[in-house]
Parts: C-alpha cells; structure tokens; sequence
C-alpha cells in the first residue's frame, strides 16, 4: 500500500470531529494527529538556508530563540553559484539537521521573483530570473527530501514586496503572472516535487492567495499537477471558508480561531460535501505518514562537514565584480598572505551574515574574516571604521582606519548593509549603503589606492563610489563560515566563480517598477500595479538598453575563458523536434575555474511584444587551467514558447531565432540562427494598442492606460480604511481612540521585548505597523476578541458583546 492509499484509507476510519482537527495546527509549529489510529503529531519549521526550530517562545519573525544549527549562505548568495549540485548538497545537509531535530519539514526554499532591488526580504529569494529560481529551488527541494523530510515552496503567489504584504493586492496581467511570477513555482514543483506548497499573505488580482482557487486548485493542482498539501502562511486566513473551498488543506498555526469547527458546520449542513473534507485530510495525513516513512532513511549529520559545505559554497557563489590592476600585471585580487595588510570595517569582526526575520539562524558556529586572516599567516592591522550602533560618521574611527591603511601593501574594507536596513516585514527606502560605509571607502581610498572592498548585503546597493576602489567581492549574505570562505577568495585559496542572479541598477529610480512608469515600489495604497509585465530585471533593462552597474549573470574569475565551435544539430525546428546546442569552453588562465555558460535565445522581429532575450538554459564547468570542454545543451519547444493571454494556452511564434552562448546577459560570446516552423504557431500584434511594451526606450512606456489594456479586465477596486476589519492595519486603526490605544499597548511590547536593543526596536517597530489585526491572534487572543474588537473600532459595541460572550467556533 502507497503512502496515498495507507492515508485514505486512516481518513475513512476517522469520525468527523478528527477529520476537521487535522485542517489546523495543534500549535506554532506542530500538526495535530489522530492518536487513536496512531497518526503522529509532527513538527515543521522555519528555514531556507537553515534550522530554526524554537526552543520555548515561538514567533514568526526570529525574535525567539532557536536551536543551534548550520546557517548556509542565504538564497540572494547561493544562487550566484548557478550550480545545482551544490544547492542539492546544501539541500541534503539542511535534511540531515531537520532529522537530527525530528523535524518532518522545512519551510522553503522561496522562489518569489525579485521585482525591486529594494524588497526587504529579497536575501531569502534567488533571482529575478524564473529559469534560475525554479532549477535552484527544485535542486534544494531535492536534497532535502531525499533524507525523508519535506519542504514548502513558499510563498504562492505574488509576493514581491514586504511593505504592507499581508493586504496589498498584487494587479498581474495573465501572461506576466504565468511566464515570471508563476514559472519559478511551476519548474520547483515539476522537477522538485515539494510535499507542501504555502499559500503567501497578499492577494493575487483582487483575492487572497490562501482564498484563490484559480492559484490553489486550477494552476497548482490541475495544471501543475501538484499532488501534495497546500497550507497556509501563518495567521494569513481571513475568510476560513473560503480557504478550504479554494483548495487549502492546512491552516497554520494553531490559534483557537474556530476554523476546524466551521468547516465542520458547513459539512454537517451540506455547504461541502464529505469527499471534499477527506481530499484535504488525506493530503495532510500523507504528509504526516512521508514523515514517519521518512525516519526510516538512513543519514549521519557530521556538523563539521556541513561548516564545510557552507564555506565552499561562499567561495563558489561569491561575485568578482572589480579587478583592476594594482602594477601592470599584478590585479588587486588575489592577494598574498605574506603582505603587510589592512582590515577595515566592523563587518570584518562582526559579520553580516544573514537576513532578519523569520530565517535568522542560530549558527552552532560563527567565524569571521579578521580570524580568517590571521589563521592564514597575514600580518595584519584592524580598524572597526564605523560603529554598528548607528549609522552615524564617526571621524575618530575614520582616522583611525586611515593611520591603518596608510602604507599598507593591500587594504580589504568589509561594508555593506545592517540588519536594519533590510529585513522580513518592511522595505528598503532606496539603494543606498549607510553614509558612514561610503565614508569610509573614499577616504581609506584616499589614503590607500591598493583597497579592494568585499560587499555584505542581501540585495544590489548604490555603487557610485566604485571608481574609487580597484575590487569590489560582492558576498552577499555568507552564512555561519563566511569569513574563511571569503578570506580563501581574497588570498587565492579558491578562485570566484558566481555570477549575478539579479541586475545591480545605478539608481532604485531606473527599476521598471519605479517612476517614471507611473509608479513608486512600494506604493502607497494596497493595490500594486505590476505595469511592467513581463519587463522584469534583465529583460527591462536589455530590451530598454538602459545603462546599469553590472549585468545579470555576470562575475569575473582569477583565471580566463575562450568559448568557439557553437554547433546546433538543426538549422529548422518543427512539431516534436528538440534542438542540441553545444560549444566548446576552454581555460586559458594559469589556474583552475569554473565558468557558468549561459544560453539565452533571442527572436528577430517578433510580432508579439517580447524581452530582448532570455536565459533558456546554463551550465557551470570545472576547468582545470589548459583544460577545454564541450558545453552542452538540450532545448525543447518550451524554450521558445510564449504566453497567449488571448487563446489562454502557451504558444509559438514563428520566425528566426538567435541561439547565443553567453557569459553574462550582455556579453554574448557565441551566437547562431535557427528557423521556427510549427505547424499551430500564433501571431499576435499588439504594436498599434500597446505601443510602449514594444519601444521600453520612451520616457514612460508603462502608462497606467497602456497596463489596463494588458491586463483586459477592470482593476480591483482598493479597499477603504473604514469600516475596520480583522486586515486592517496597526497604522490603519490609528484614525480612532481605541486604534491608538492598541497601537500604544504593542509599542509598549515591543519595547520590552527589544530590551534595550535599539536595532532590534527599530526593525520590530518597521514591521508591526503593517501587522492585521487578525496576527494578534499570536499572542493568544481569541479570533471572537479580535472580531469583536473590530466591531468597536467600528463603533458598534452591541454587536462587539456579542462577540465577547460568542462561546469558541461559533458562527461570525
């Protein structure tokens, strides 16, 4: 008997009332069981690129403490690598933890595209590219279950922005939503098969996620052909009922919010049929029998050899972006141990290593790059540069790391951005780096031109002060072993092979989602206009020929690449044809690299309008120096396929196509022509209706008219402050006295739960602003409390008794 069988047939054992228990949580992280029949409770928690099971305290935001675990390098870092074999190694070390804890699953990896450079979670998401996001997190999902414990692809869908993500509604037009937000999603469930998929906070197109059977049942399940169990983010439910008509199986956590009993009433009372409850209790209770079936895998968890991994995968993921000379023939990077040096910057000591918010890990080691240096023989000098209680320029520490760089052979500065500046929950304001970080680069440099700086940020950053350094190492956030990892980089033990997963832009103002497009990211109101479409990142920037700092899939090595010989088998491709493409990649360095080939495909003149191309496929190559390889790739008609919001379908287009072997989005190396002839291919023009998604040059090409023609339909309605519901705001109720009141009580909690630690404040403070009123069931408070506190911010104190006396689960 299969795991789906054994599970249908408990569910047919089970009375109603262990039926509907099964829909929620038993707690913060445990599922209930069934005792009787023997079905465990079992645990899940937070992840990506850690453990984070609490030890007593839950919360959803990191702020409790957890148990000792292995922190990787966060998802913005690890998908510099574009190596799936190494995020499938890192996927099979977070299983052997997860077991070590008795932990059933993890929650992650997040393929939610990076729209703007300034999303403060986008340290926790790969790319802005769908093709990378979508292998990378199947490769981890992978790993991870093949020690016999499951994963949640999160967070479905549409979740591109912190800023007020738990009632912003996300406009997508069909063909965006299915060739960017949705594809990485589509590709981790296909290839991954993930055994959960969580439902995000927002709404898509005027529904919430969790509420949304077109996402949850059409697409996921019908579509995709997801066969696993849907659950929600924490405390996202609004309408329960809804939930569970659109296709959710399990709400988490467990708050007492009545939901279990309201779907028992709509049972009882034939509003959903029988068949319907057991669909959702069988896919939770396959869960919970993988689980157990999962304990039968054999694994060993060597910590050390994890410490290991997470070192490697720095070294294999961080990004060259700058090596200017130093003498004629001998480039900044790398640097000799031997060297008189300087380390500045309190990052050097102090690393950032990870986001903040619900990922944060607490590492069961933590190294740091000055340790590094010195482990390595350097003769090195320290100064902290700036402080890490504020962003203050402190001139006494200035001239302190000036009297250190002074002289020195080689100065590497360690800056970037503090957990404050970004973090789950709130938004960057801009791209900037702290003022006392820029400070301290151009006066050190000043000093110094031999000054290299290495980056510690979880998205791009202004660089404008590039010009005054010779190497830039961009690493991102490293995790746990960063120091070493960087450190072997910086002194030529390893050699940088990671390549931009997302574009660094000059400005926040130049992103497409941005003014002047008619737009500013985050807006202010809950409805999100994705006018862009399809225009996101390199495909923007490209296609609009805009000039920017460093392009998408780009990254330097110590050593050299030639690419020759592009060969394709064919020169027409037909109905059921695929397409070999190979090339040959030499090293012609005097040390051995790896080299990422990309291969992006580009259309001549099409009629429908299209990104200047788009990465198709990619390989990363071992070389040894003198050593020649074929790169070699394997295409299908999905490579050049479209999608028709028109005919509802995904299409093809007719026409010549370049084929081109790349290095990076904007350097082709290698490029051919091939001639599509499909027997049903479409050909739609829009250049007449929609003239600015075809000329992205012009002043504002995402006019709000030209968006409501794409999107074909009339624009959600934004939802007015008042009346107050269970999804208004912290900052929304602040209109009334009560609001004010609440507001007060939970700044009054955040100020005792930070004790003293201003950062810490100052990032609670960000996010709980944003917080429904519905998360306050977090705390302990009822969900007939919260209605009925609704009510008197609504002025209607019968009704609000009403809800006070209301016995748990009984009808709103």
């Amino acid at each position: 008997m299969d795991t789906r069988e054994e599970a249908a047939a408990l569910t047919a054992k089970m009375t109603l009332d262990e039926k509907v228990k099964l829909l929620t949580g038993k707690d913060f992280w445990r599922l209930n069981g069934v005792e009787r029949l023997g079905l465990a409770s079992v645990m899940v928690t937070d992840g990506p690129h850690g453990l984070r099971k609490q030890i007593s305290r839950s919360d959803h935001l990191g702020l409790a403490e957890s148990v000792p675990s292995t922190c990787f390098p966060t998802a913005c870092g690890a998908a510099c690598s574009f190596d799936g074999e190494l995020i499938y190694k890192m996927g099979e070390a977070l299983g052997e933890e997860c077991r070590k804890e008795e932990v059933a699953a993890i929650l992650g990896p997040g393929v939610n595209i990076k729209r703007s450079p300034i999303c403060g979670r986008n340290f926790e998401y790969l790319s802005e590219d769908p093709l990378l996001s979508g292998r990378l997190a199947a490769a981890l999902i992978r790993g991870i279950q093949s020690r016999g414990v499951g994963t949640s692809l999160k967070h479905f869908a549409g979740n591109n922005q912190e800023k007020r993500r738990m009632t912003t509604d996300s406009v997508i037009d069909e063909r965006a939503l299915r060739e960017i937000y949705l594809k990485a999603f589509e590709i981790a469930v296909k290839q991954g098969k993930p055994w959960t998929v969580m439902s995000a906070y927002n709404k898509l197109n005027g529904t919430y996620c969790g509420e949304n059977p077109v996402l949850l049942t059409d697409i996921l399940r019908k579509d995709w052909g997801f066969e696993g169990m849907v659950i929600s983010d924490w405390g996202a439910l609004s309408k329960g009922l809804e939930s569970f008509a659109a296709g959710l199986d399990l709400e988490m956590p467990g708050t007492g919010n009545g939901y279990e009993e309201q779907v028992k009433r709509a049972v009882q009372e034939k509003r959903f049929s029988i068949e319907k409850l057991d669909e959702a209790v069988e896919r939770i209770t396959a869960l919970i029998l993988k689980a157990e079936e999962g304990k039968k895998v054999p694994f060993t968890c060597d910590m050390k050899a994890h410490l290991d991994l997470a070192a490697r995968i720095v070294e294999e993921s961080a990004v060259l972006l700058k090596n200017d000379e130093i003498a004629p023939g001998n480039p900044m990077l790398p640097g000799r141990a031997e060297e008189q040096i300087a380390v500045i910057g309190a990052f050097a000591k102090h690393p950032r290593y990870q986001g903040a918010g619900s990922s944060k890990i607490n590492p069961v080691a933590l190294d740091c790059a000055w340790d590094a240096f010195l482990e390595a023989g350097c003769k090195a000098e320290y100064a902290p540069g700036y402080s890490l209680e504020d962003d203050l320029i402190r001139p006494e520490l200035l001239t302190e790391a000036e009297s250190a760089a002074a002289g020195k052979d080689r100065v590497y500065i360690f800056a970037g951005l503090p957990d404050a500046y970004e973090s789950e929950g709130f938004d960057r304001e801009n791209m900037l780096l702290p003022a006392a970080h820029v400070e301290l680069i151009k006066r050190v440099s000043a000093v110094n031109s031999n000054t290299g700086v290495v980056l510690l940020a979880g998205s791009p950053v202004d660089l404008s002060w590039e010009a005054e350094v010779k190497a830039i190492l961009l690493a991102c956030l490293p995790g746990c072993q960063g120091g070493r990892g960087i450190v072997n980089l910086l002194l030529g033990k390893a050699n940088p092979s990671g390549k931009l997963a997302e574009t660094f832009p000059l400005h926040e103002r130049d992103v497409p989602c941005a003014a002047p497009s008619g737009q500013i990211y985050p807006c202010e109101g809950k409805i999100v206009q994705y006018r862009e479409s399809i225009y996101v990142g390199y495909r923007y920037y490209n296609t609009a020929k805009k000039q920017i700092r460093y392009p998408f899939g780009y990254g330097l090595s110590y050593s050299s690449f030639e690419y020759s010989n592009i060969a394709l088998d064919k020169t027409t491709l037909r109905d059921g044809d695929t397409l070999r493409v190979s090339c040959g990649v030499k090293n012609t360095g005097n040390r051995p690299g790896k080299e990422t080939v990309q291969l992006y495909i580009s259309q001549e003149n099409p009629a429908i309008y299209k990104s200047e191309a788009e990465l198709k496929d990619f390989i990363k190559l071992s070389l040894e120096a003198g050593e020649s390889k074929t790169a070699e790739f394997l295409l299908t008609h999905e490579a050049f396929q479209y999608y028709s919001a028109k005919k509802q379908k995904w299409a093809v287009e007719n026409g010549v196509y370049e084929i081109r072997i790349a290095s990076s989005s904007r350097k082709t190396e290698l490029a051919a022509t091939i001639s599509l002839e499909y027997a049903e291919a479409e050909q739609e023009d829009y250049r007449a209706s929609l003239p600015g998604y075809y000329n992205l040059e012009q002043e504002i090409p995402f006019s709000e008219q030209s968006f409501l023609a794409v999107y074909g339909r009339p624009l959600p309605e934004e939802t007015p402050v008042r009346p107050y519901t269970i999804d208004s705001t912290i900052q929304e109720i602040n209109g009334v006295f009560l609001g004010r009141l609440i507001g007060r009580v939970v700044d009054k909690n955040i100020a005792g739960f930070a004790q003293g630690d201003k950062s810490l404040e100052l990032l609670t403070r960000k996010m709980m602003q944003d917080i429904p009123l519905k998360q306050l069931a977090f705390s302990g408070v009822p969900m007939r409390m919260i209605e009925g506190i609704v009510h008197l911010l609504n002025g209607h104190p019968v009704k609000a008794l009403g809800k006070f006396l209301r016995k748990r689960g009984g009808k709103s």
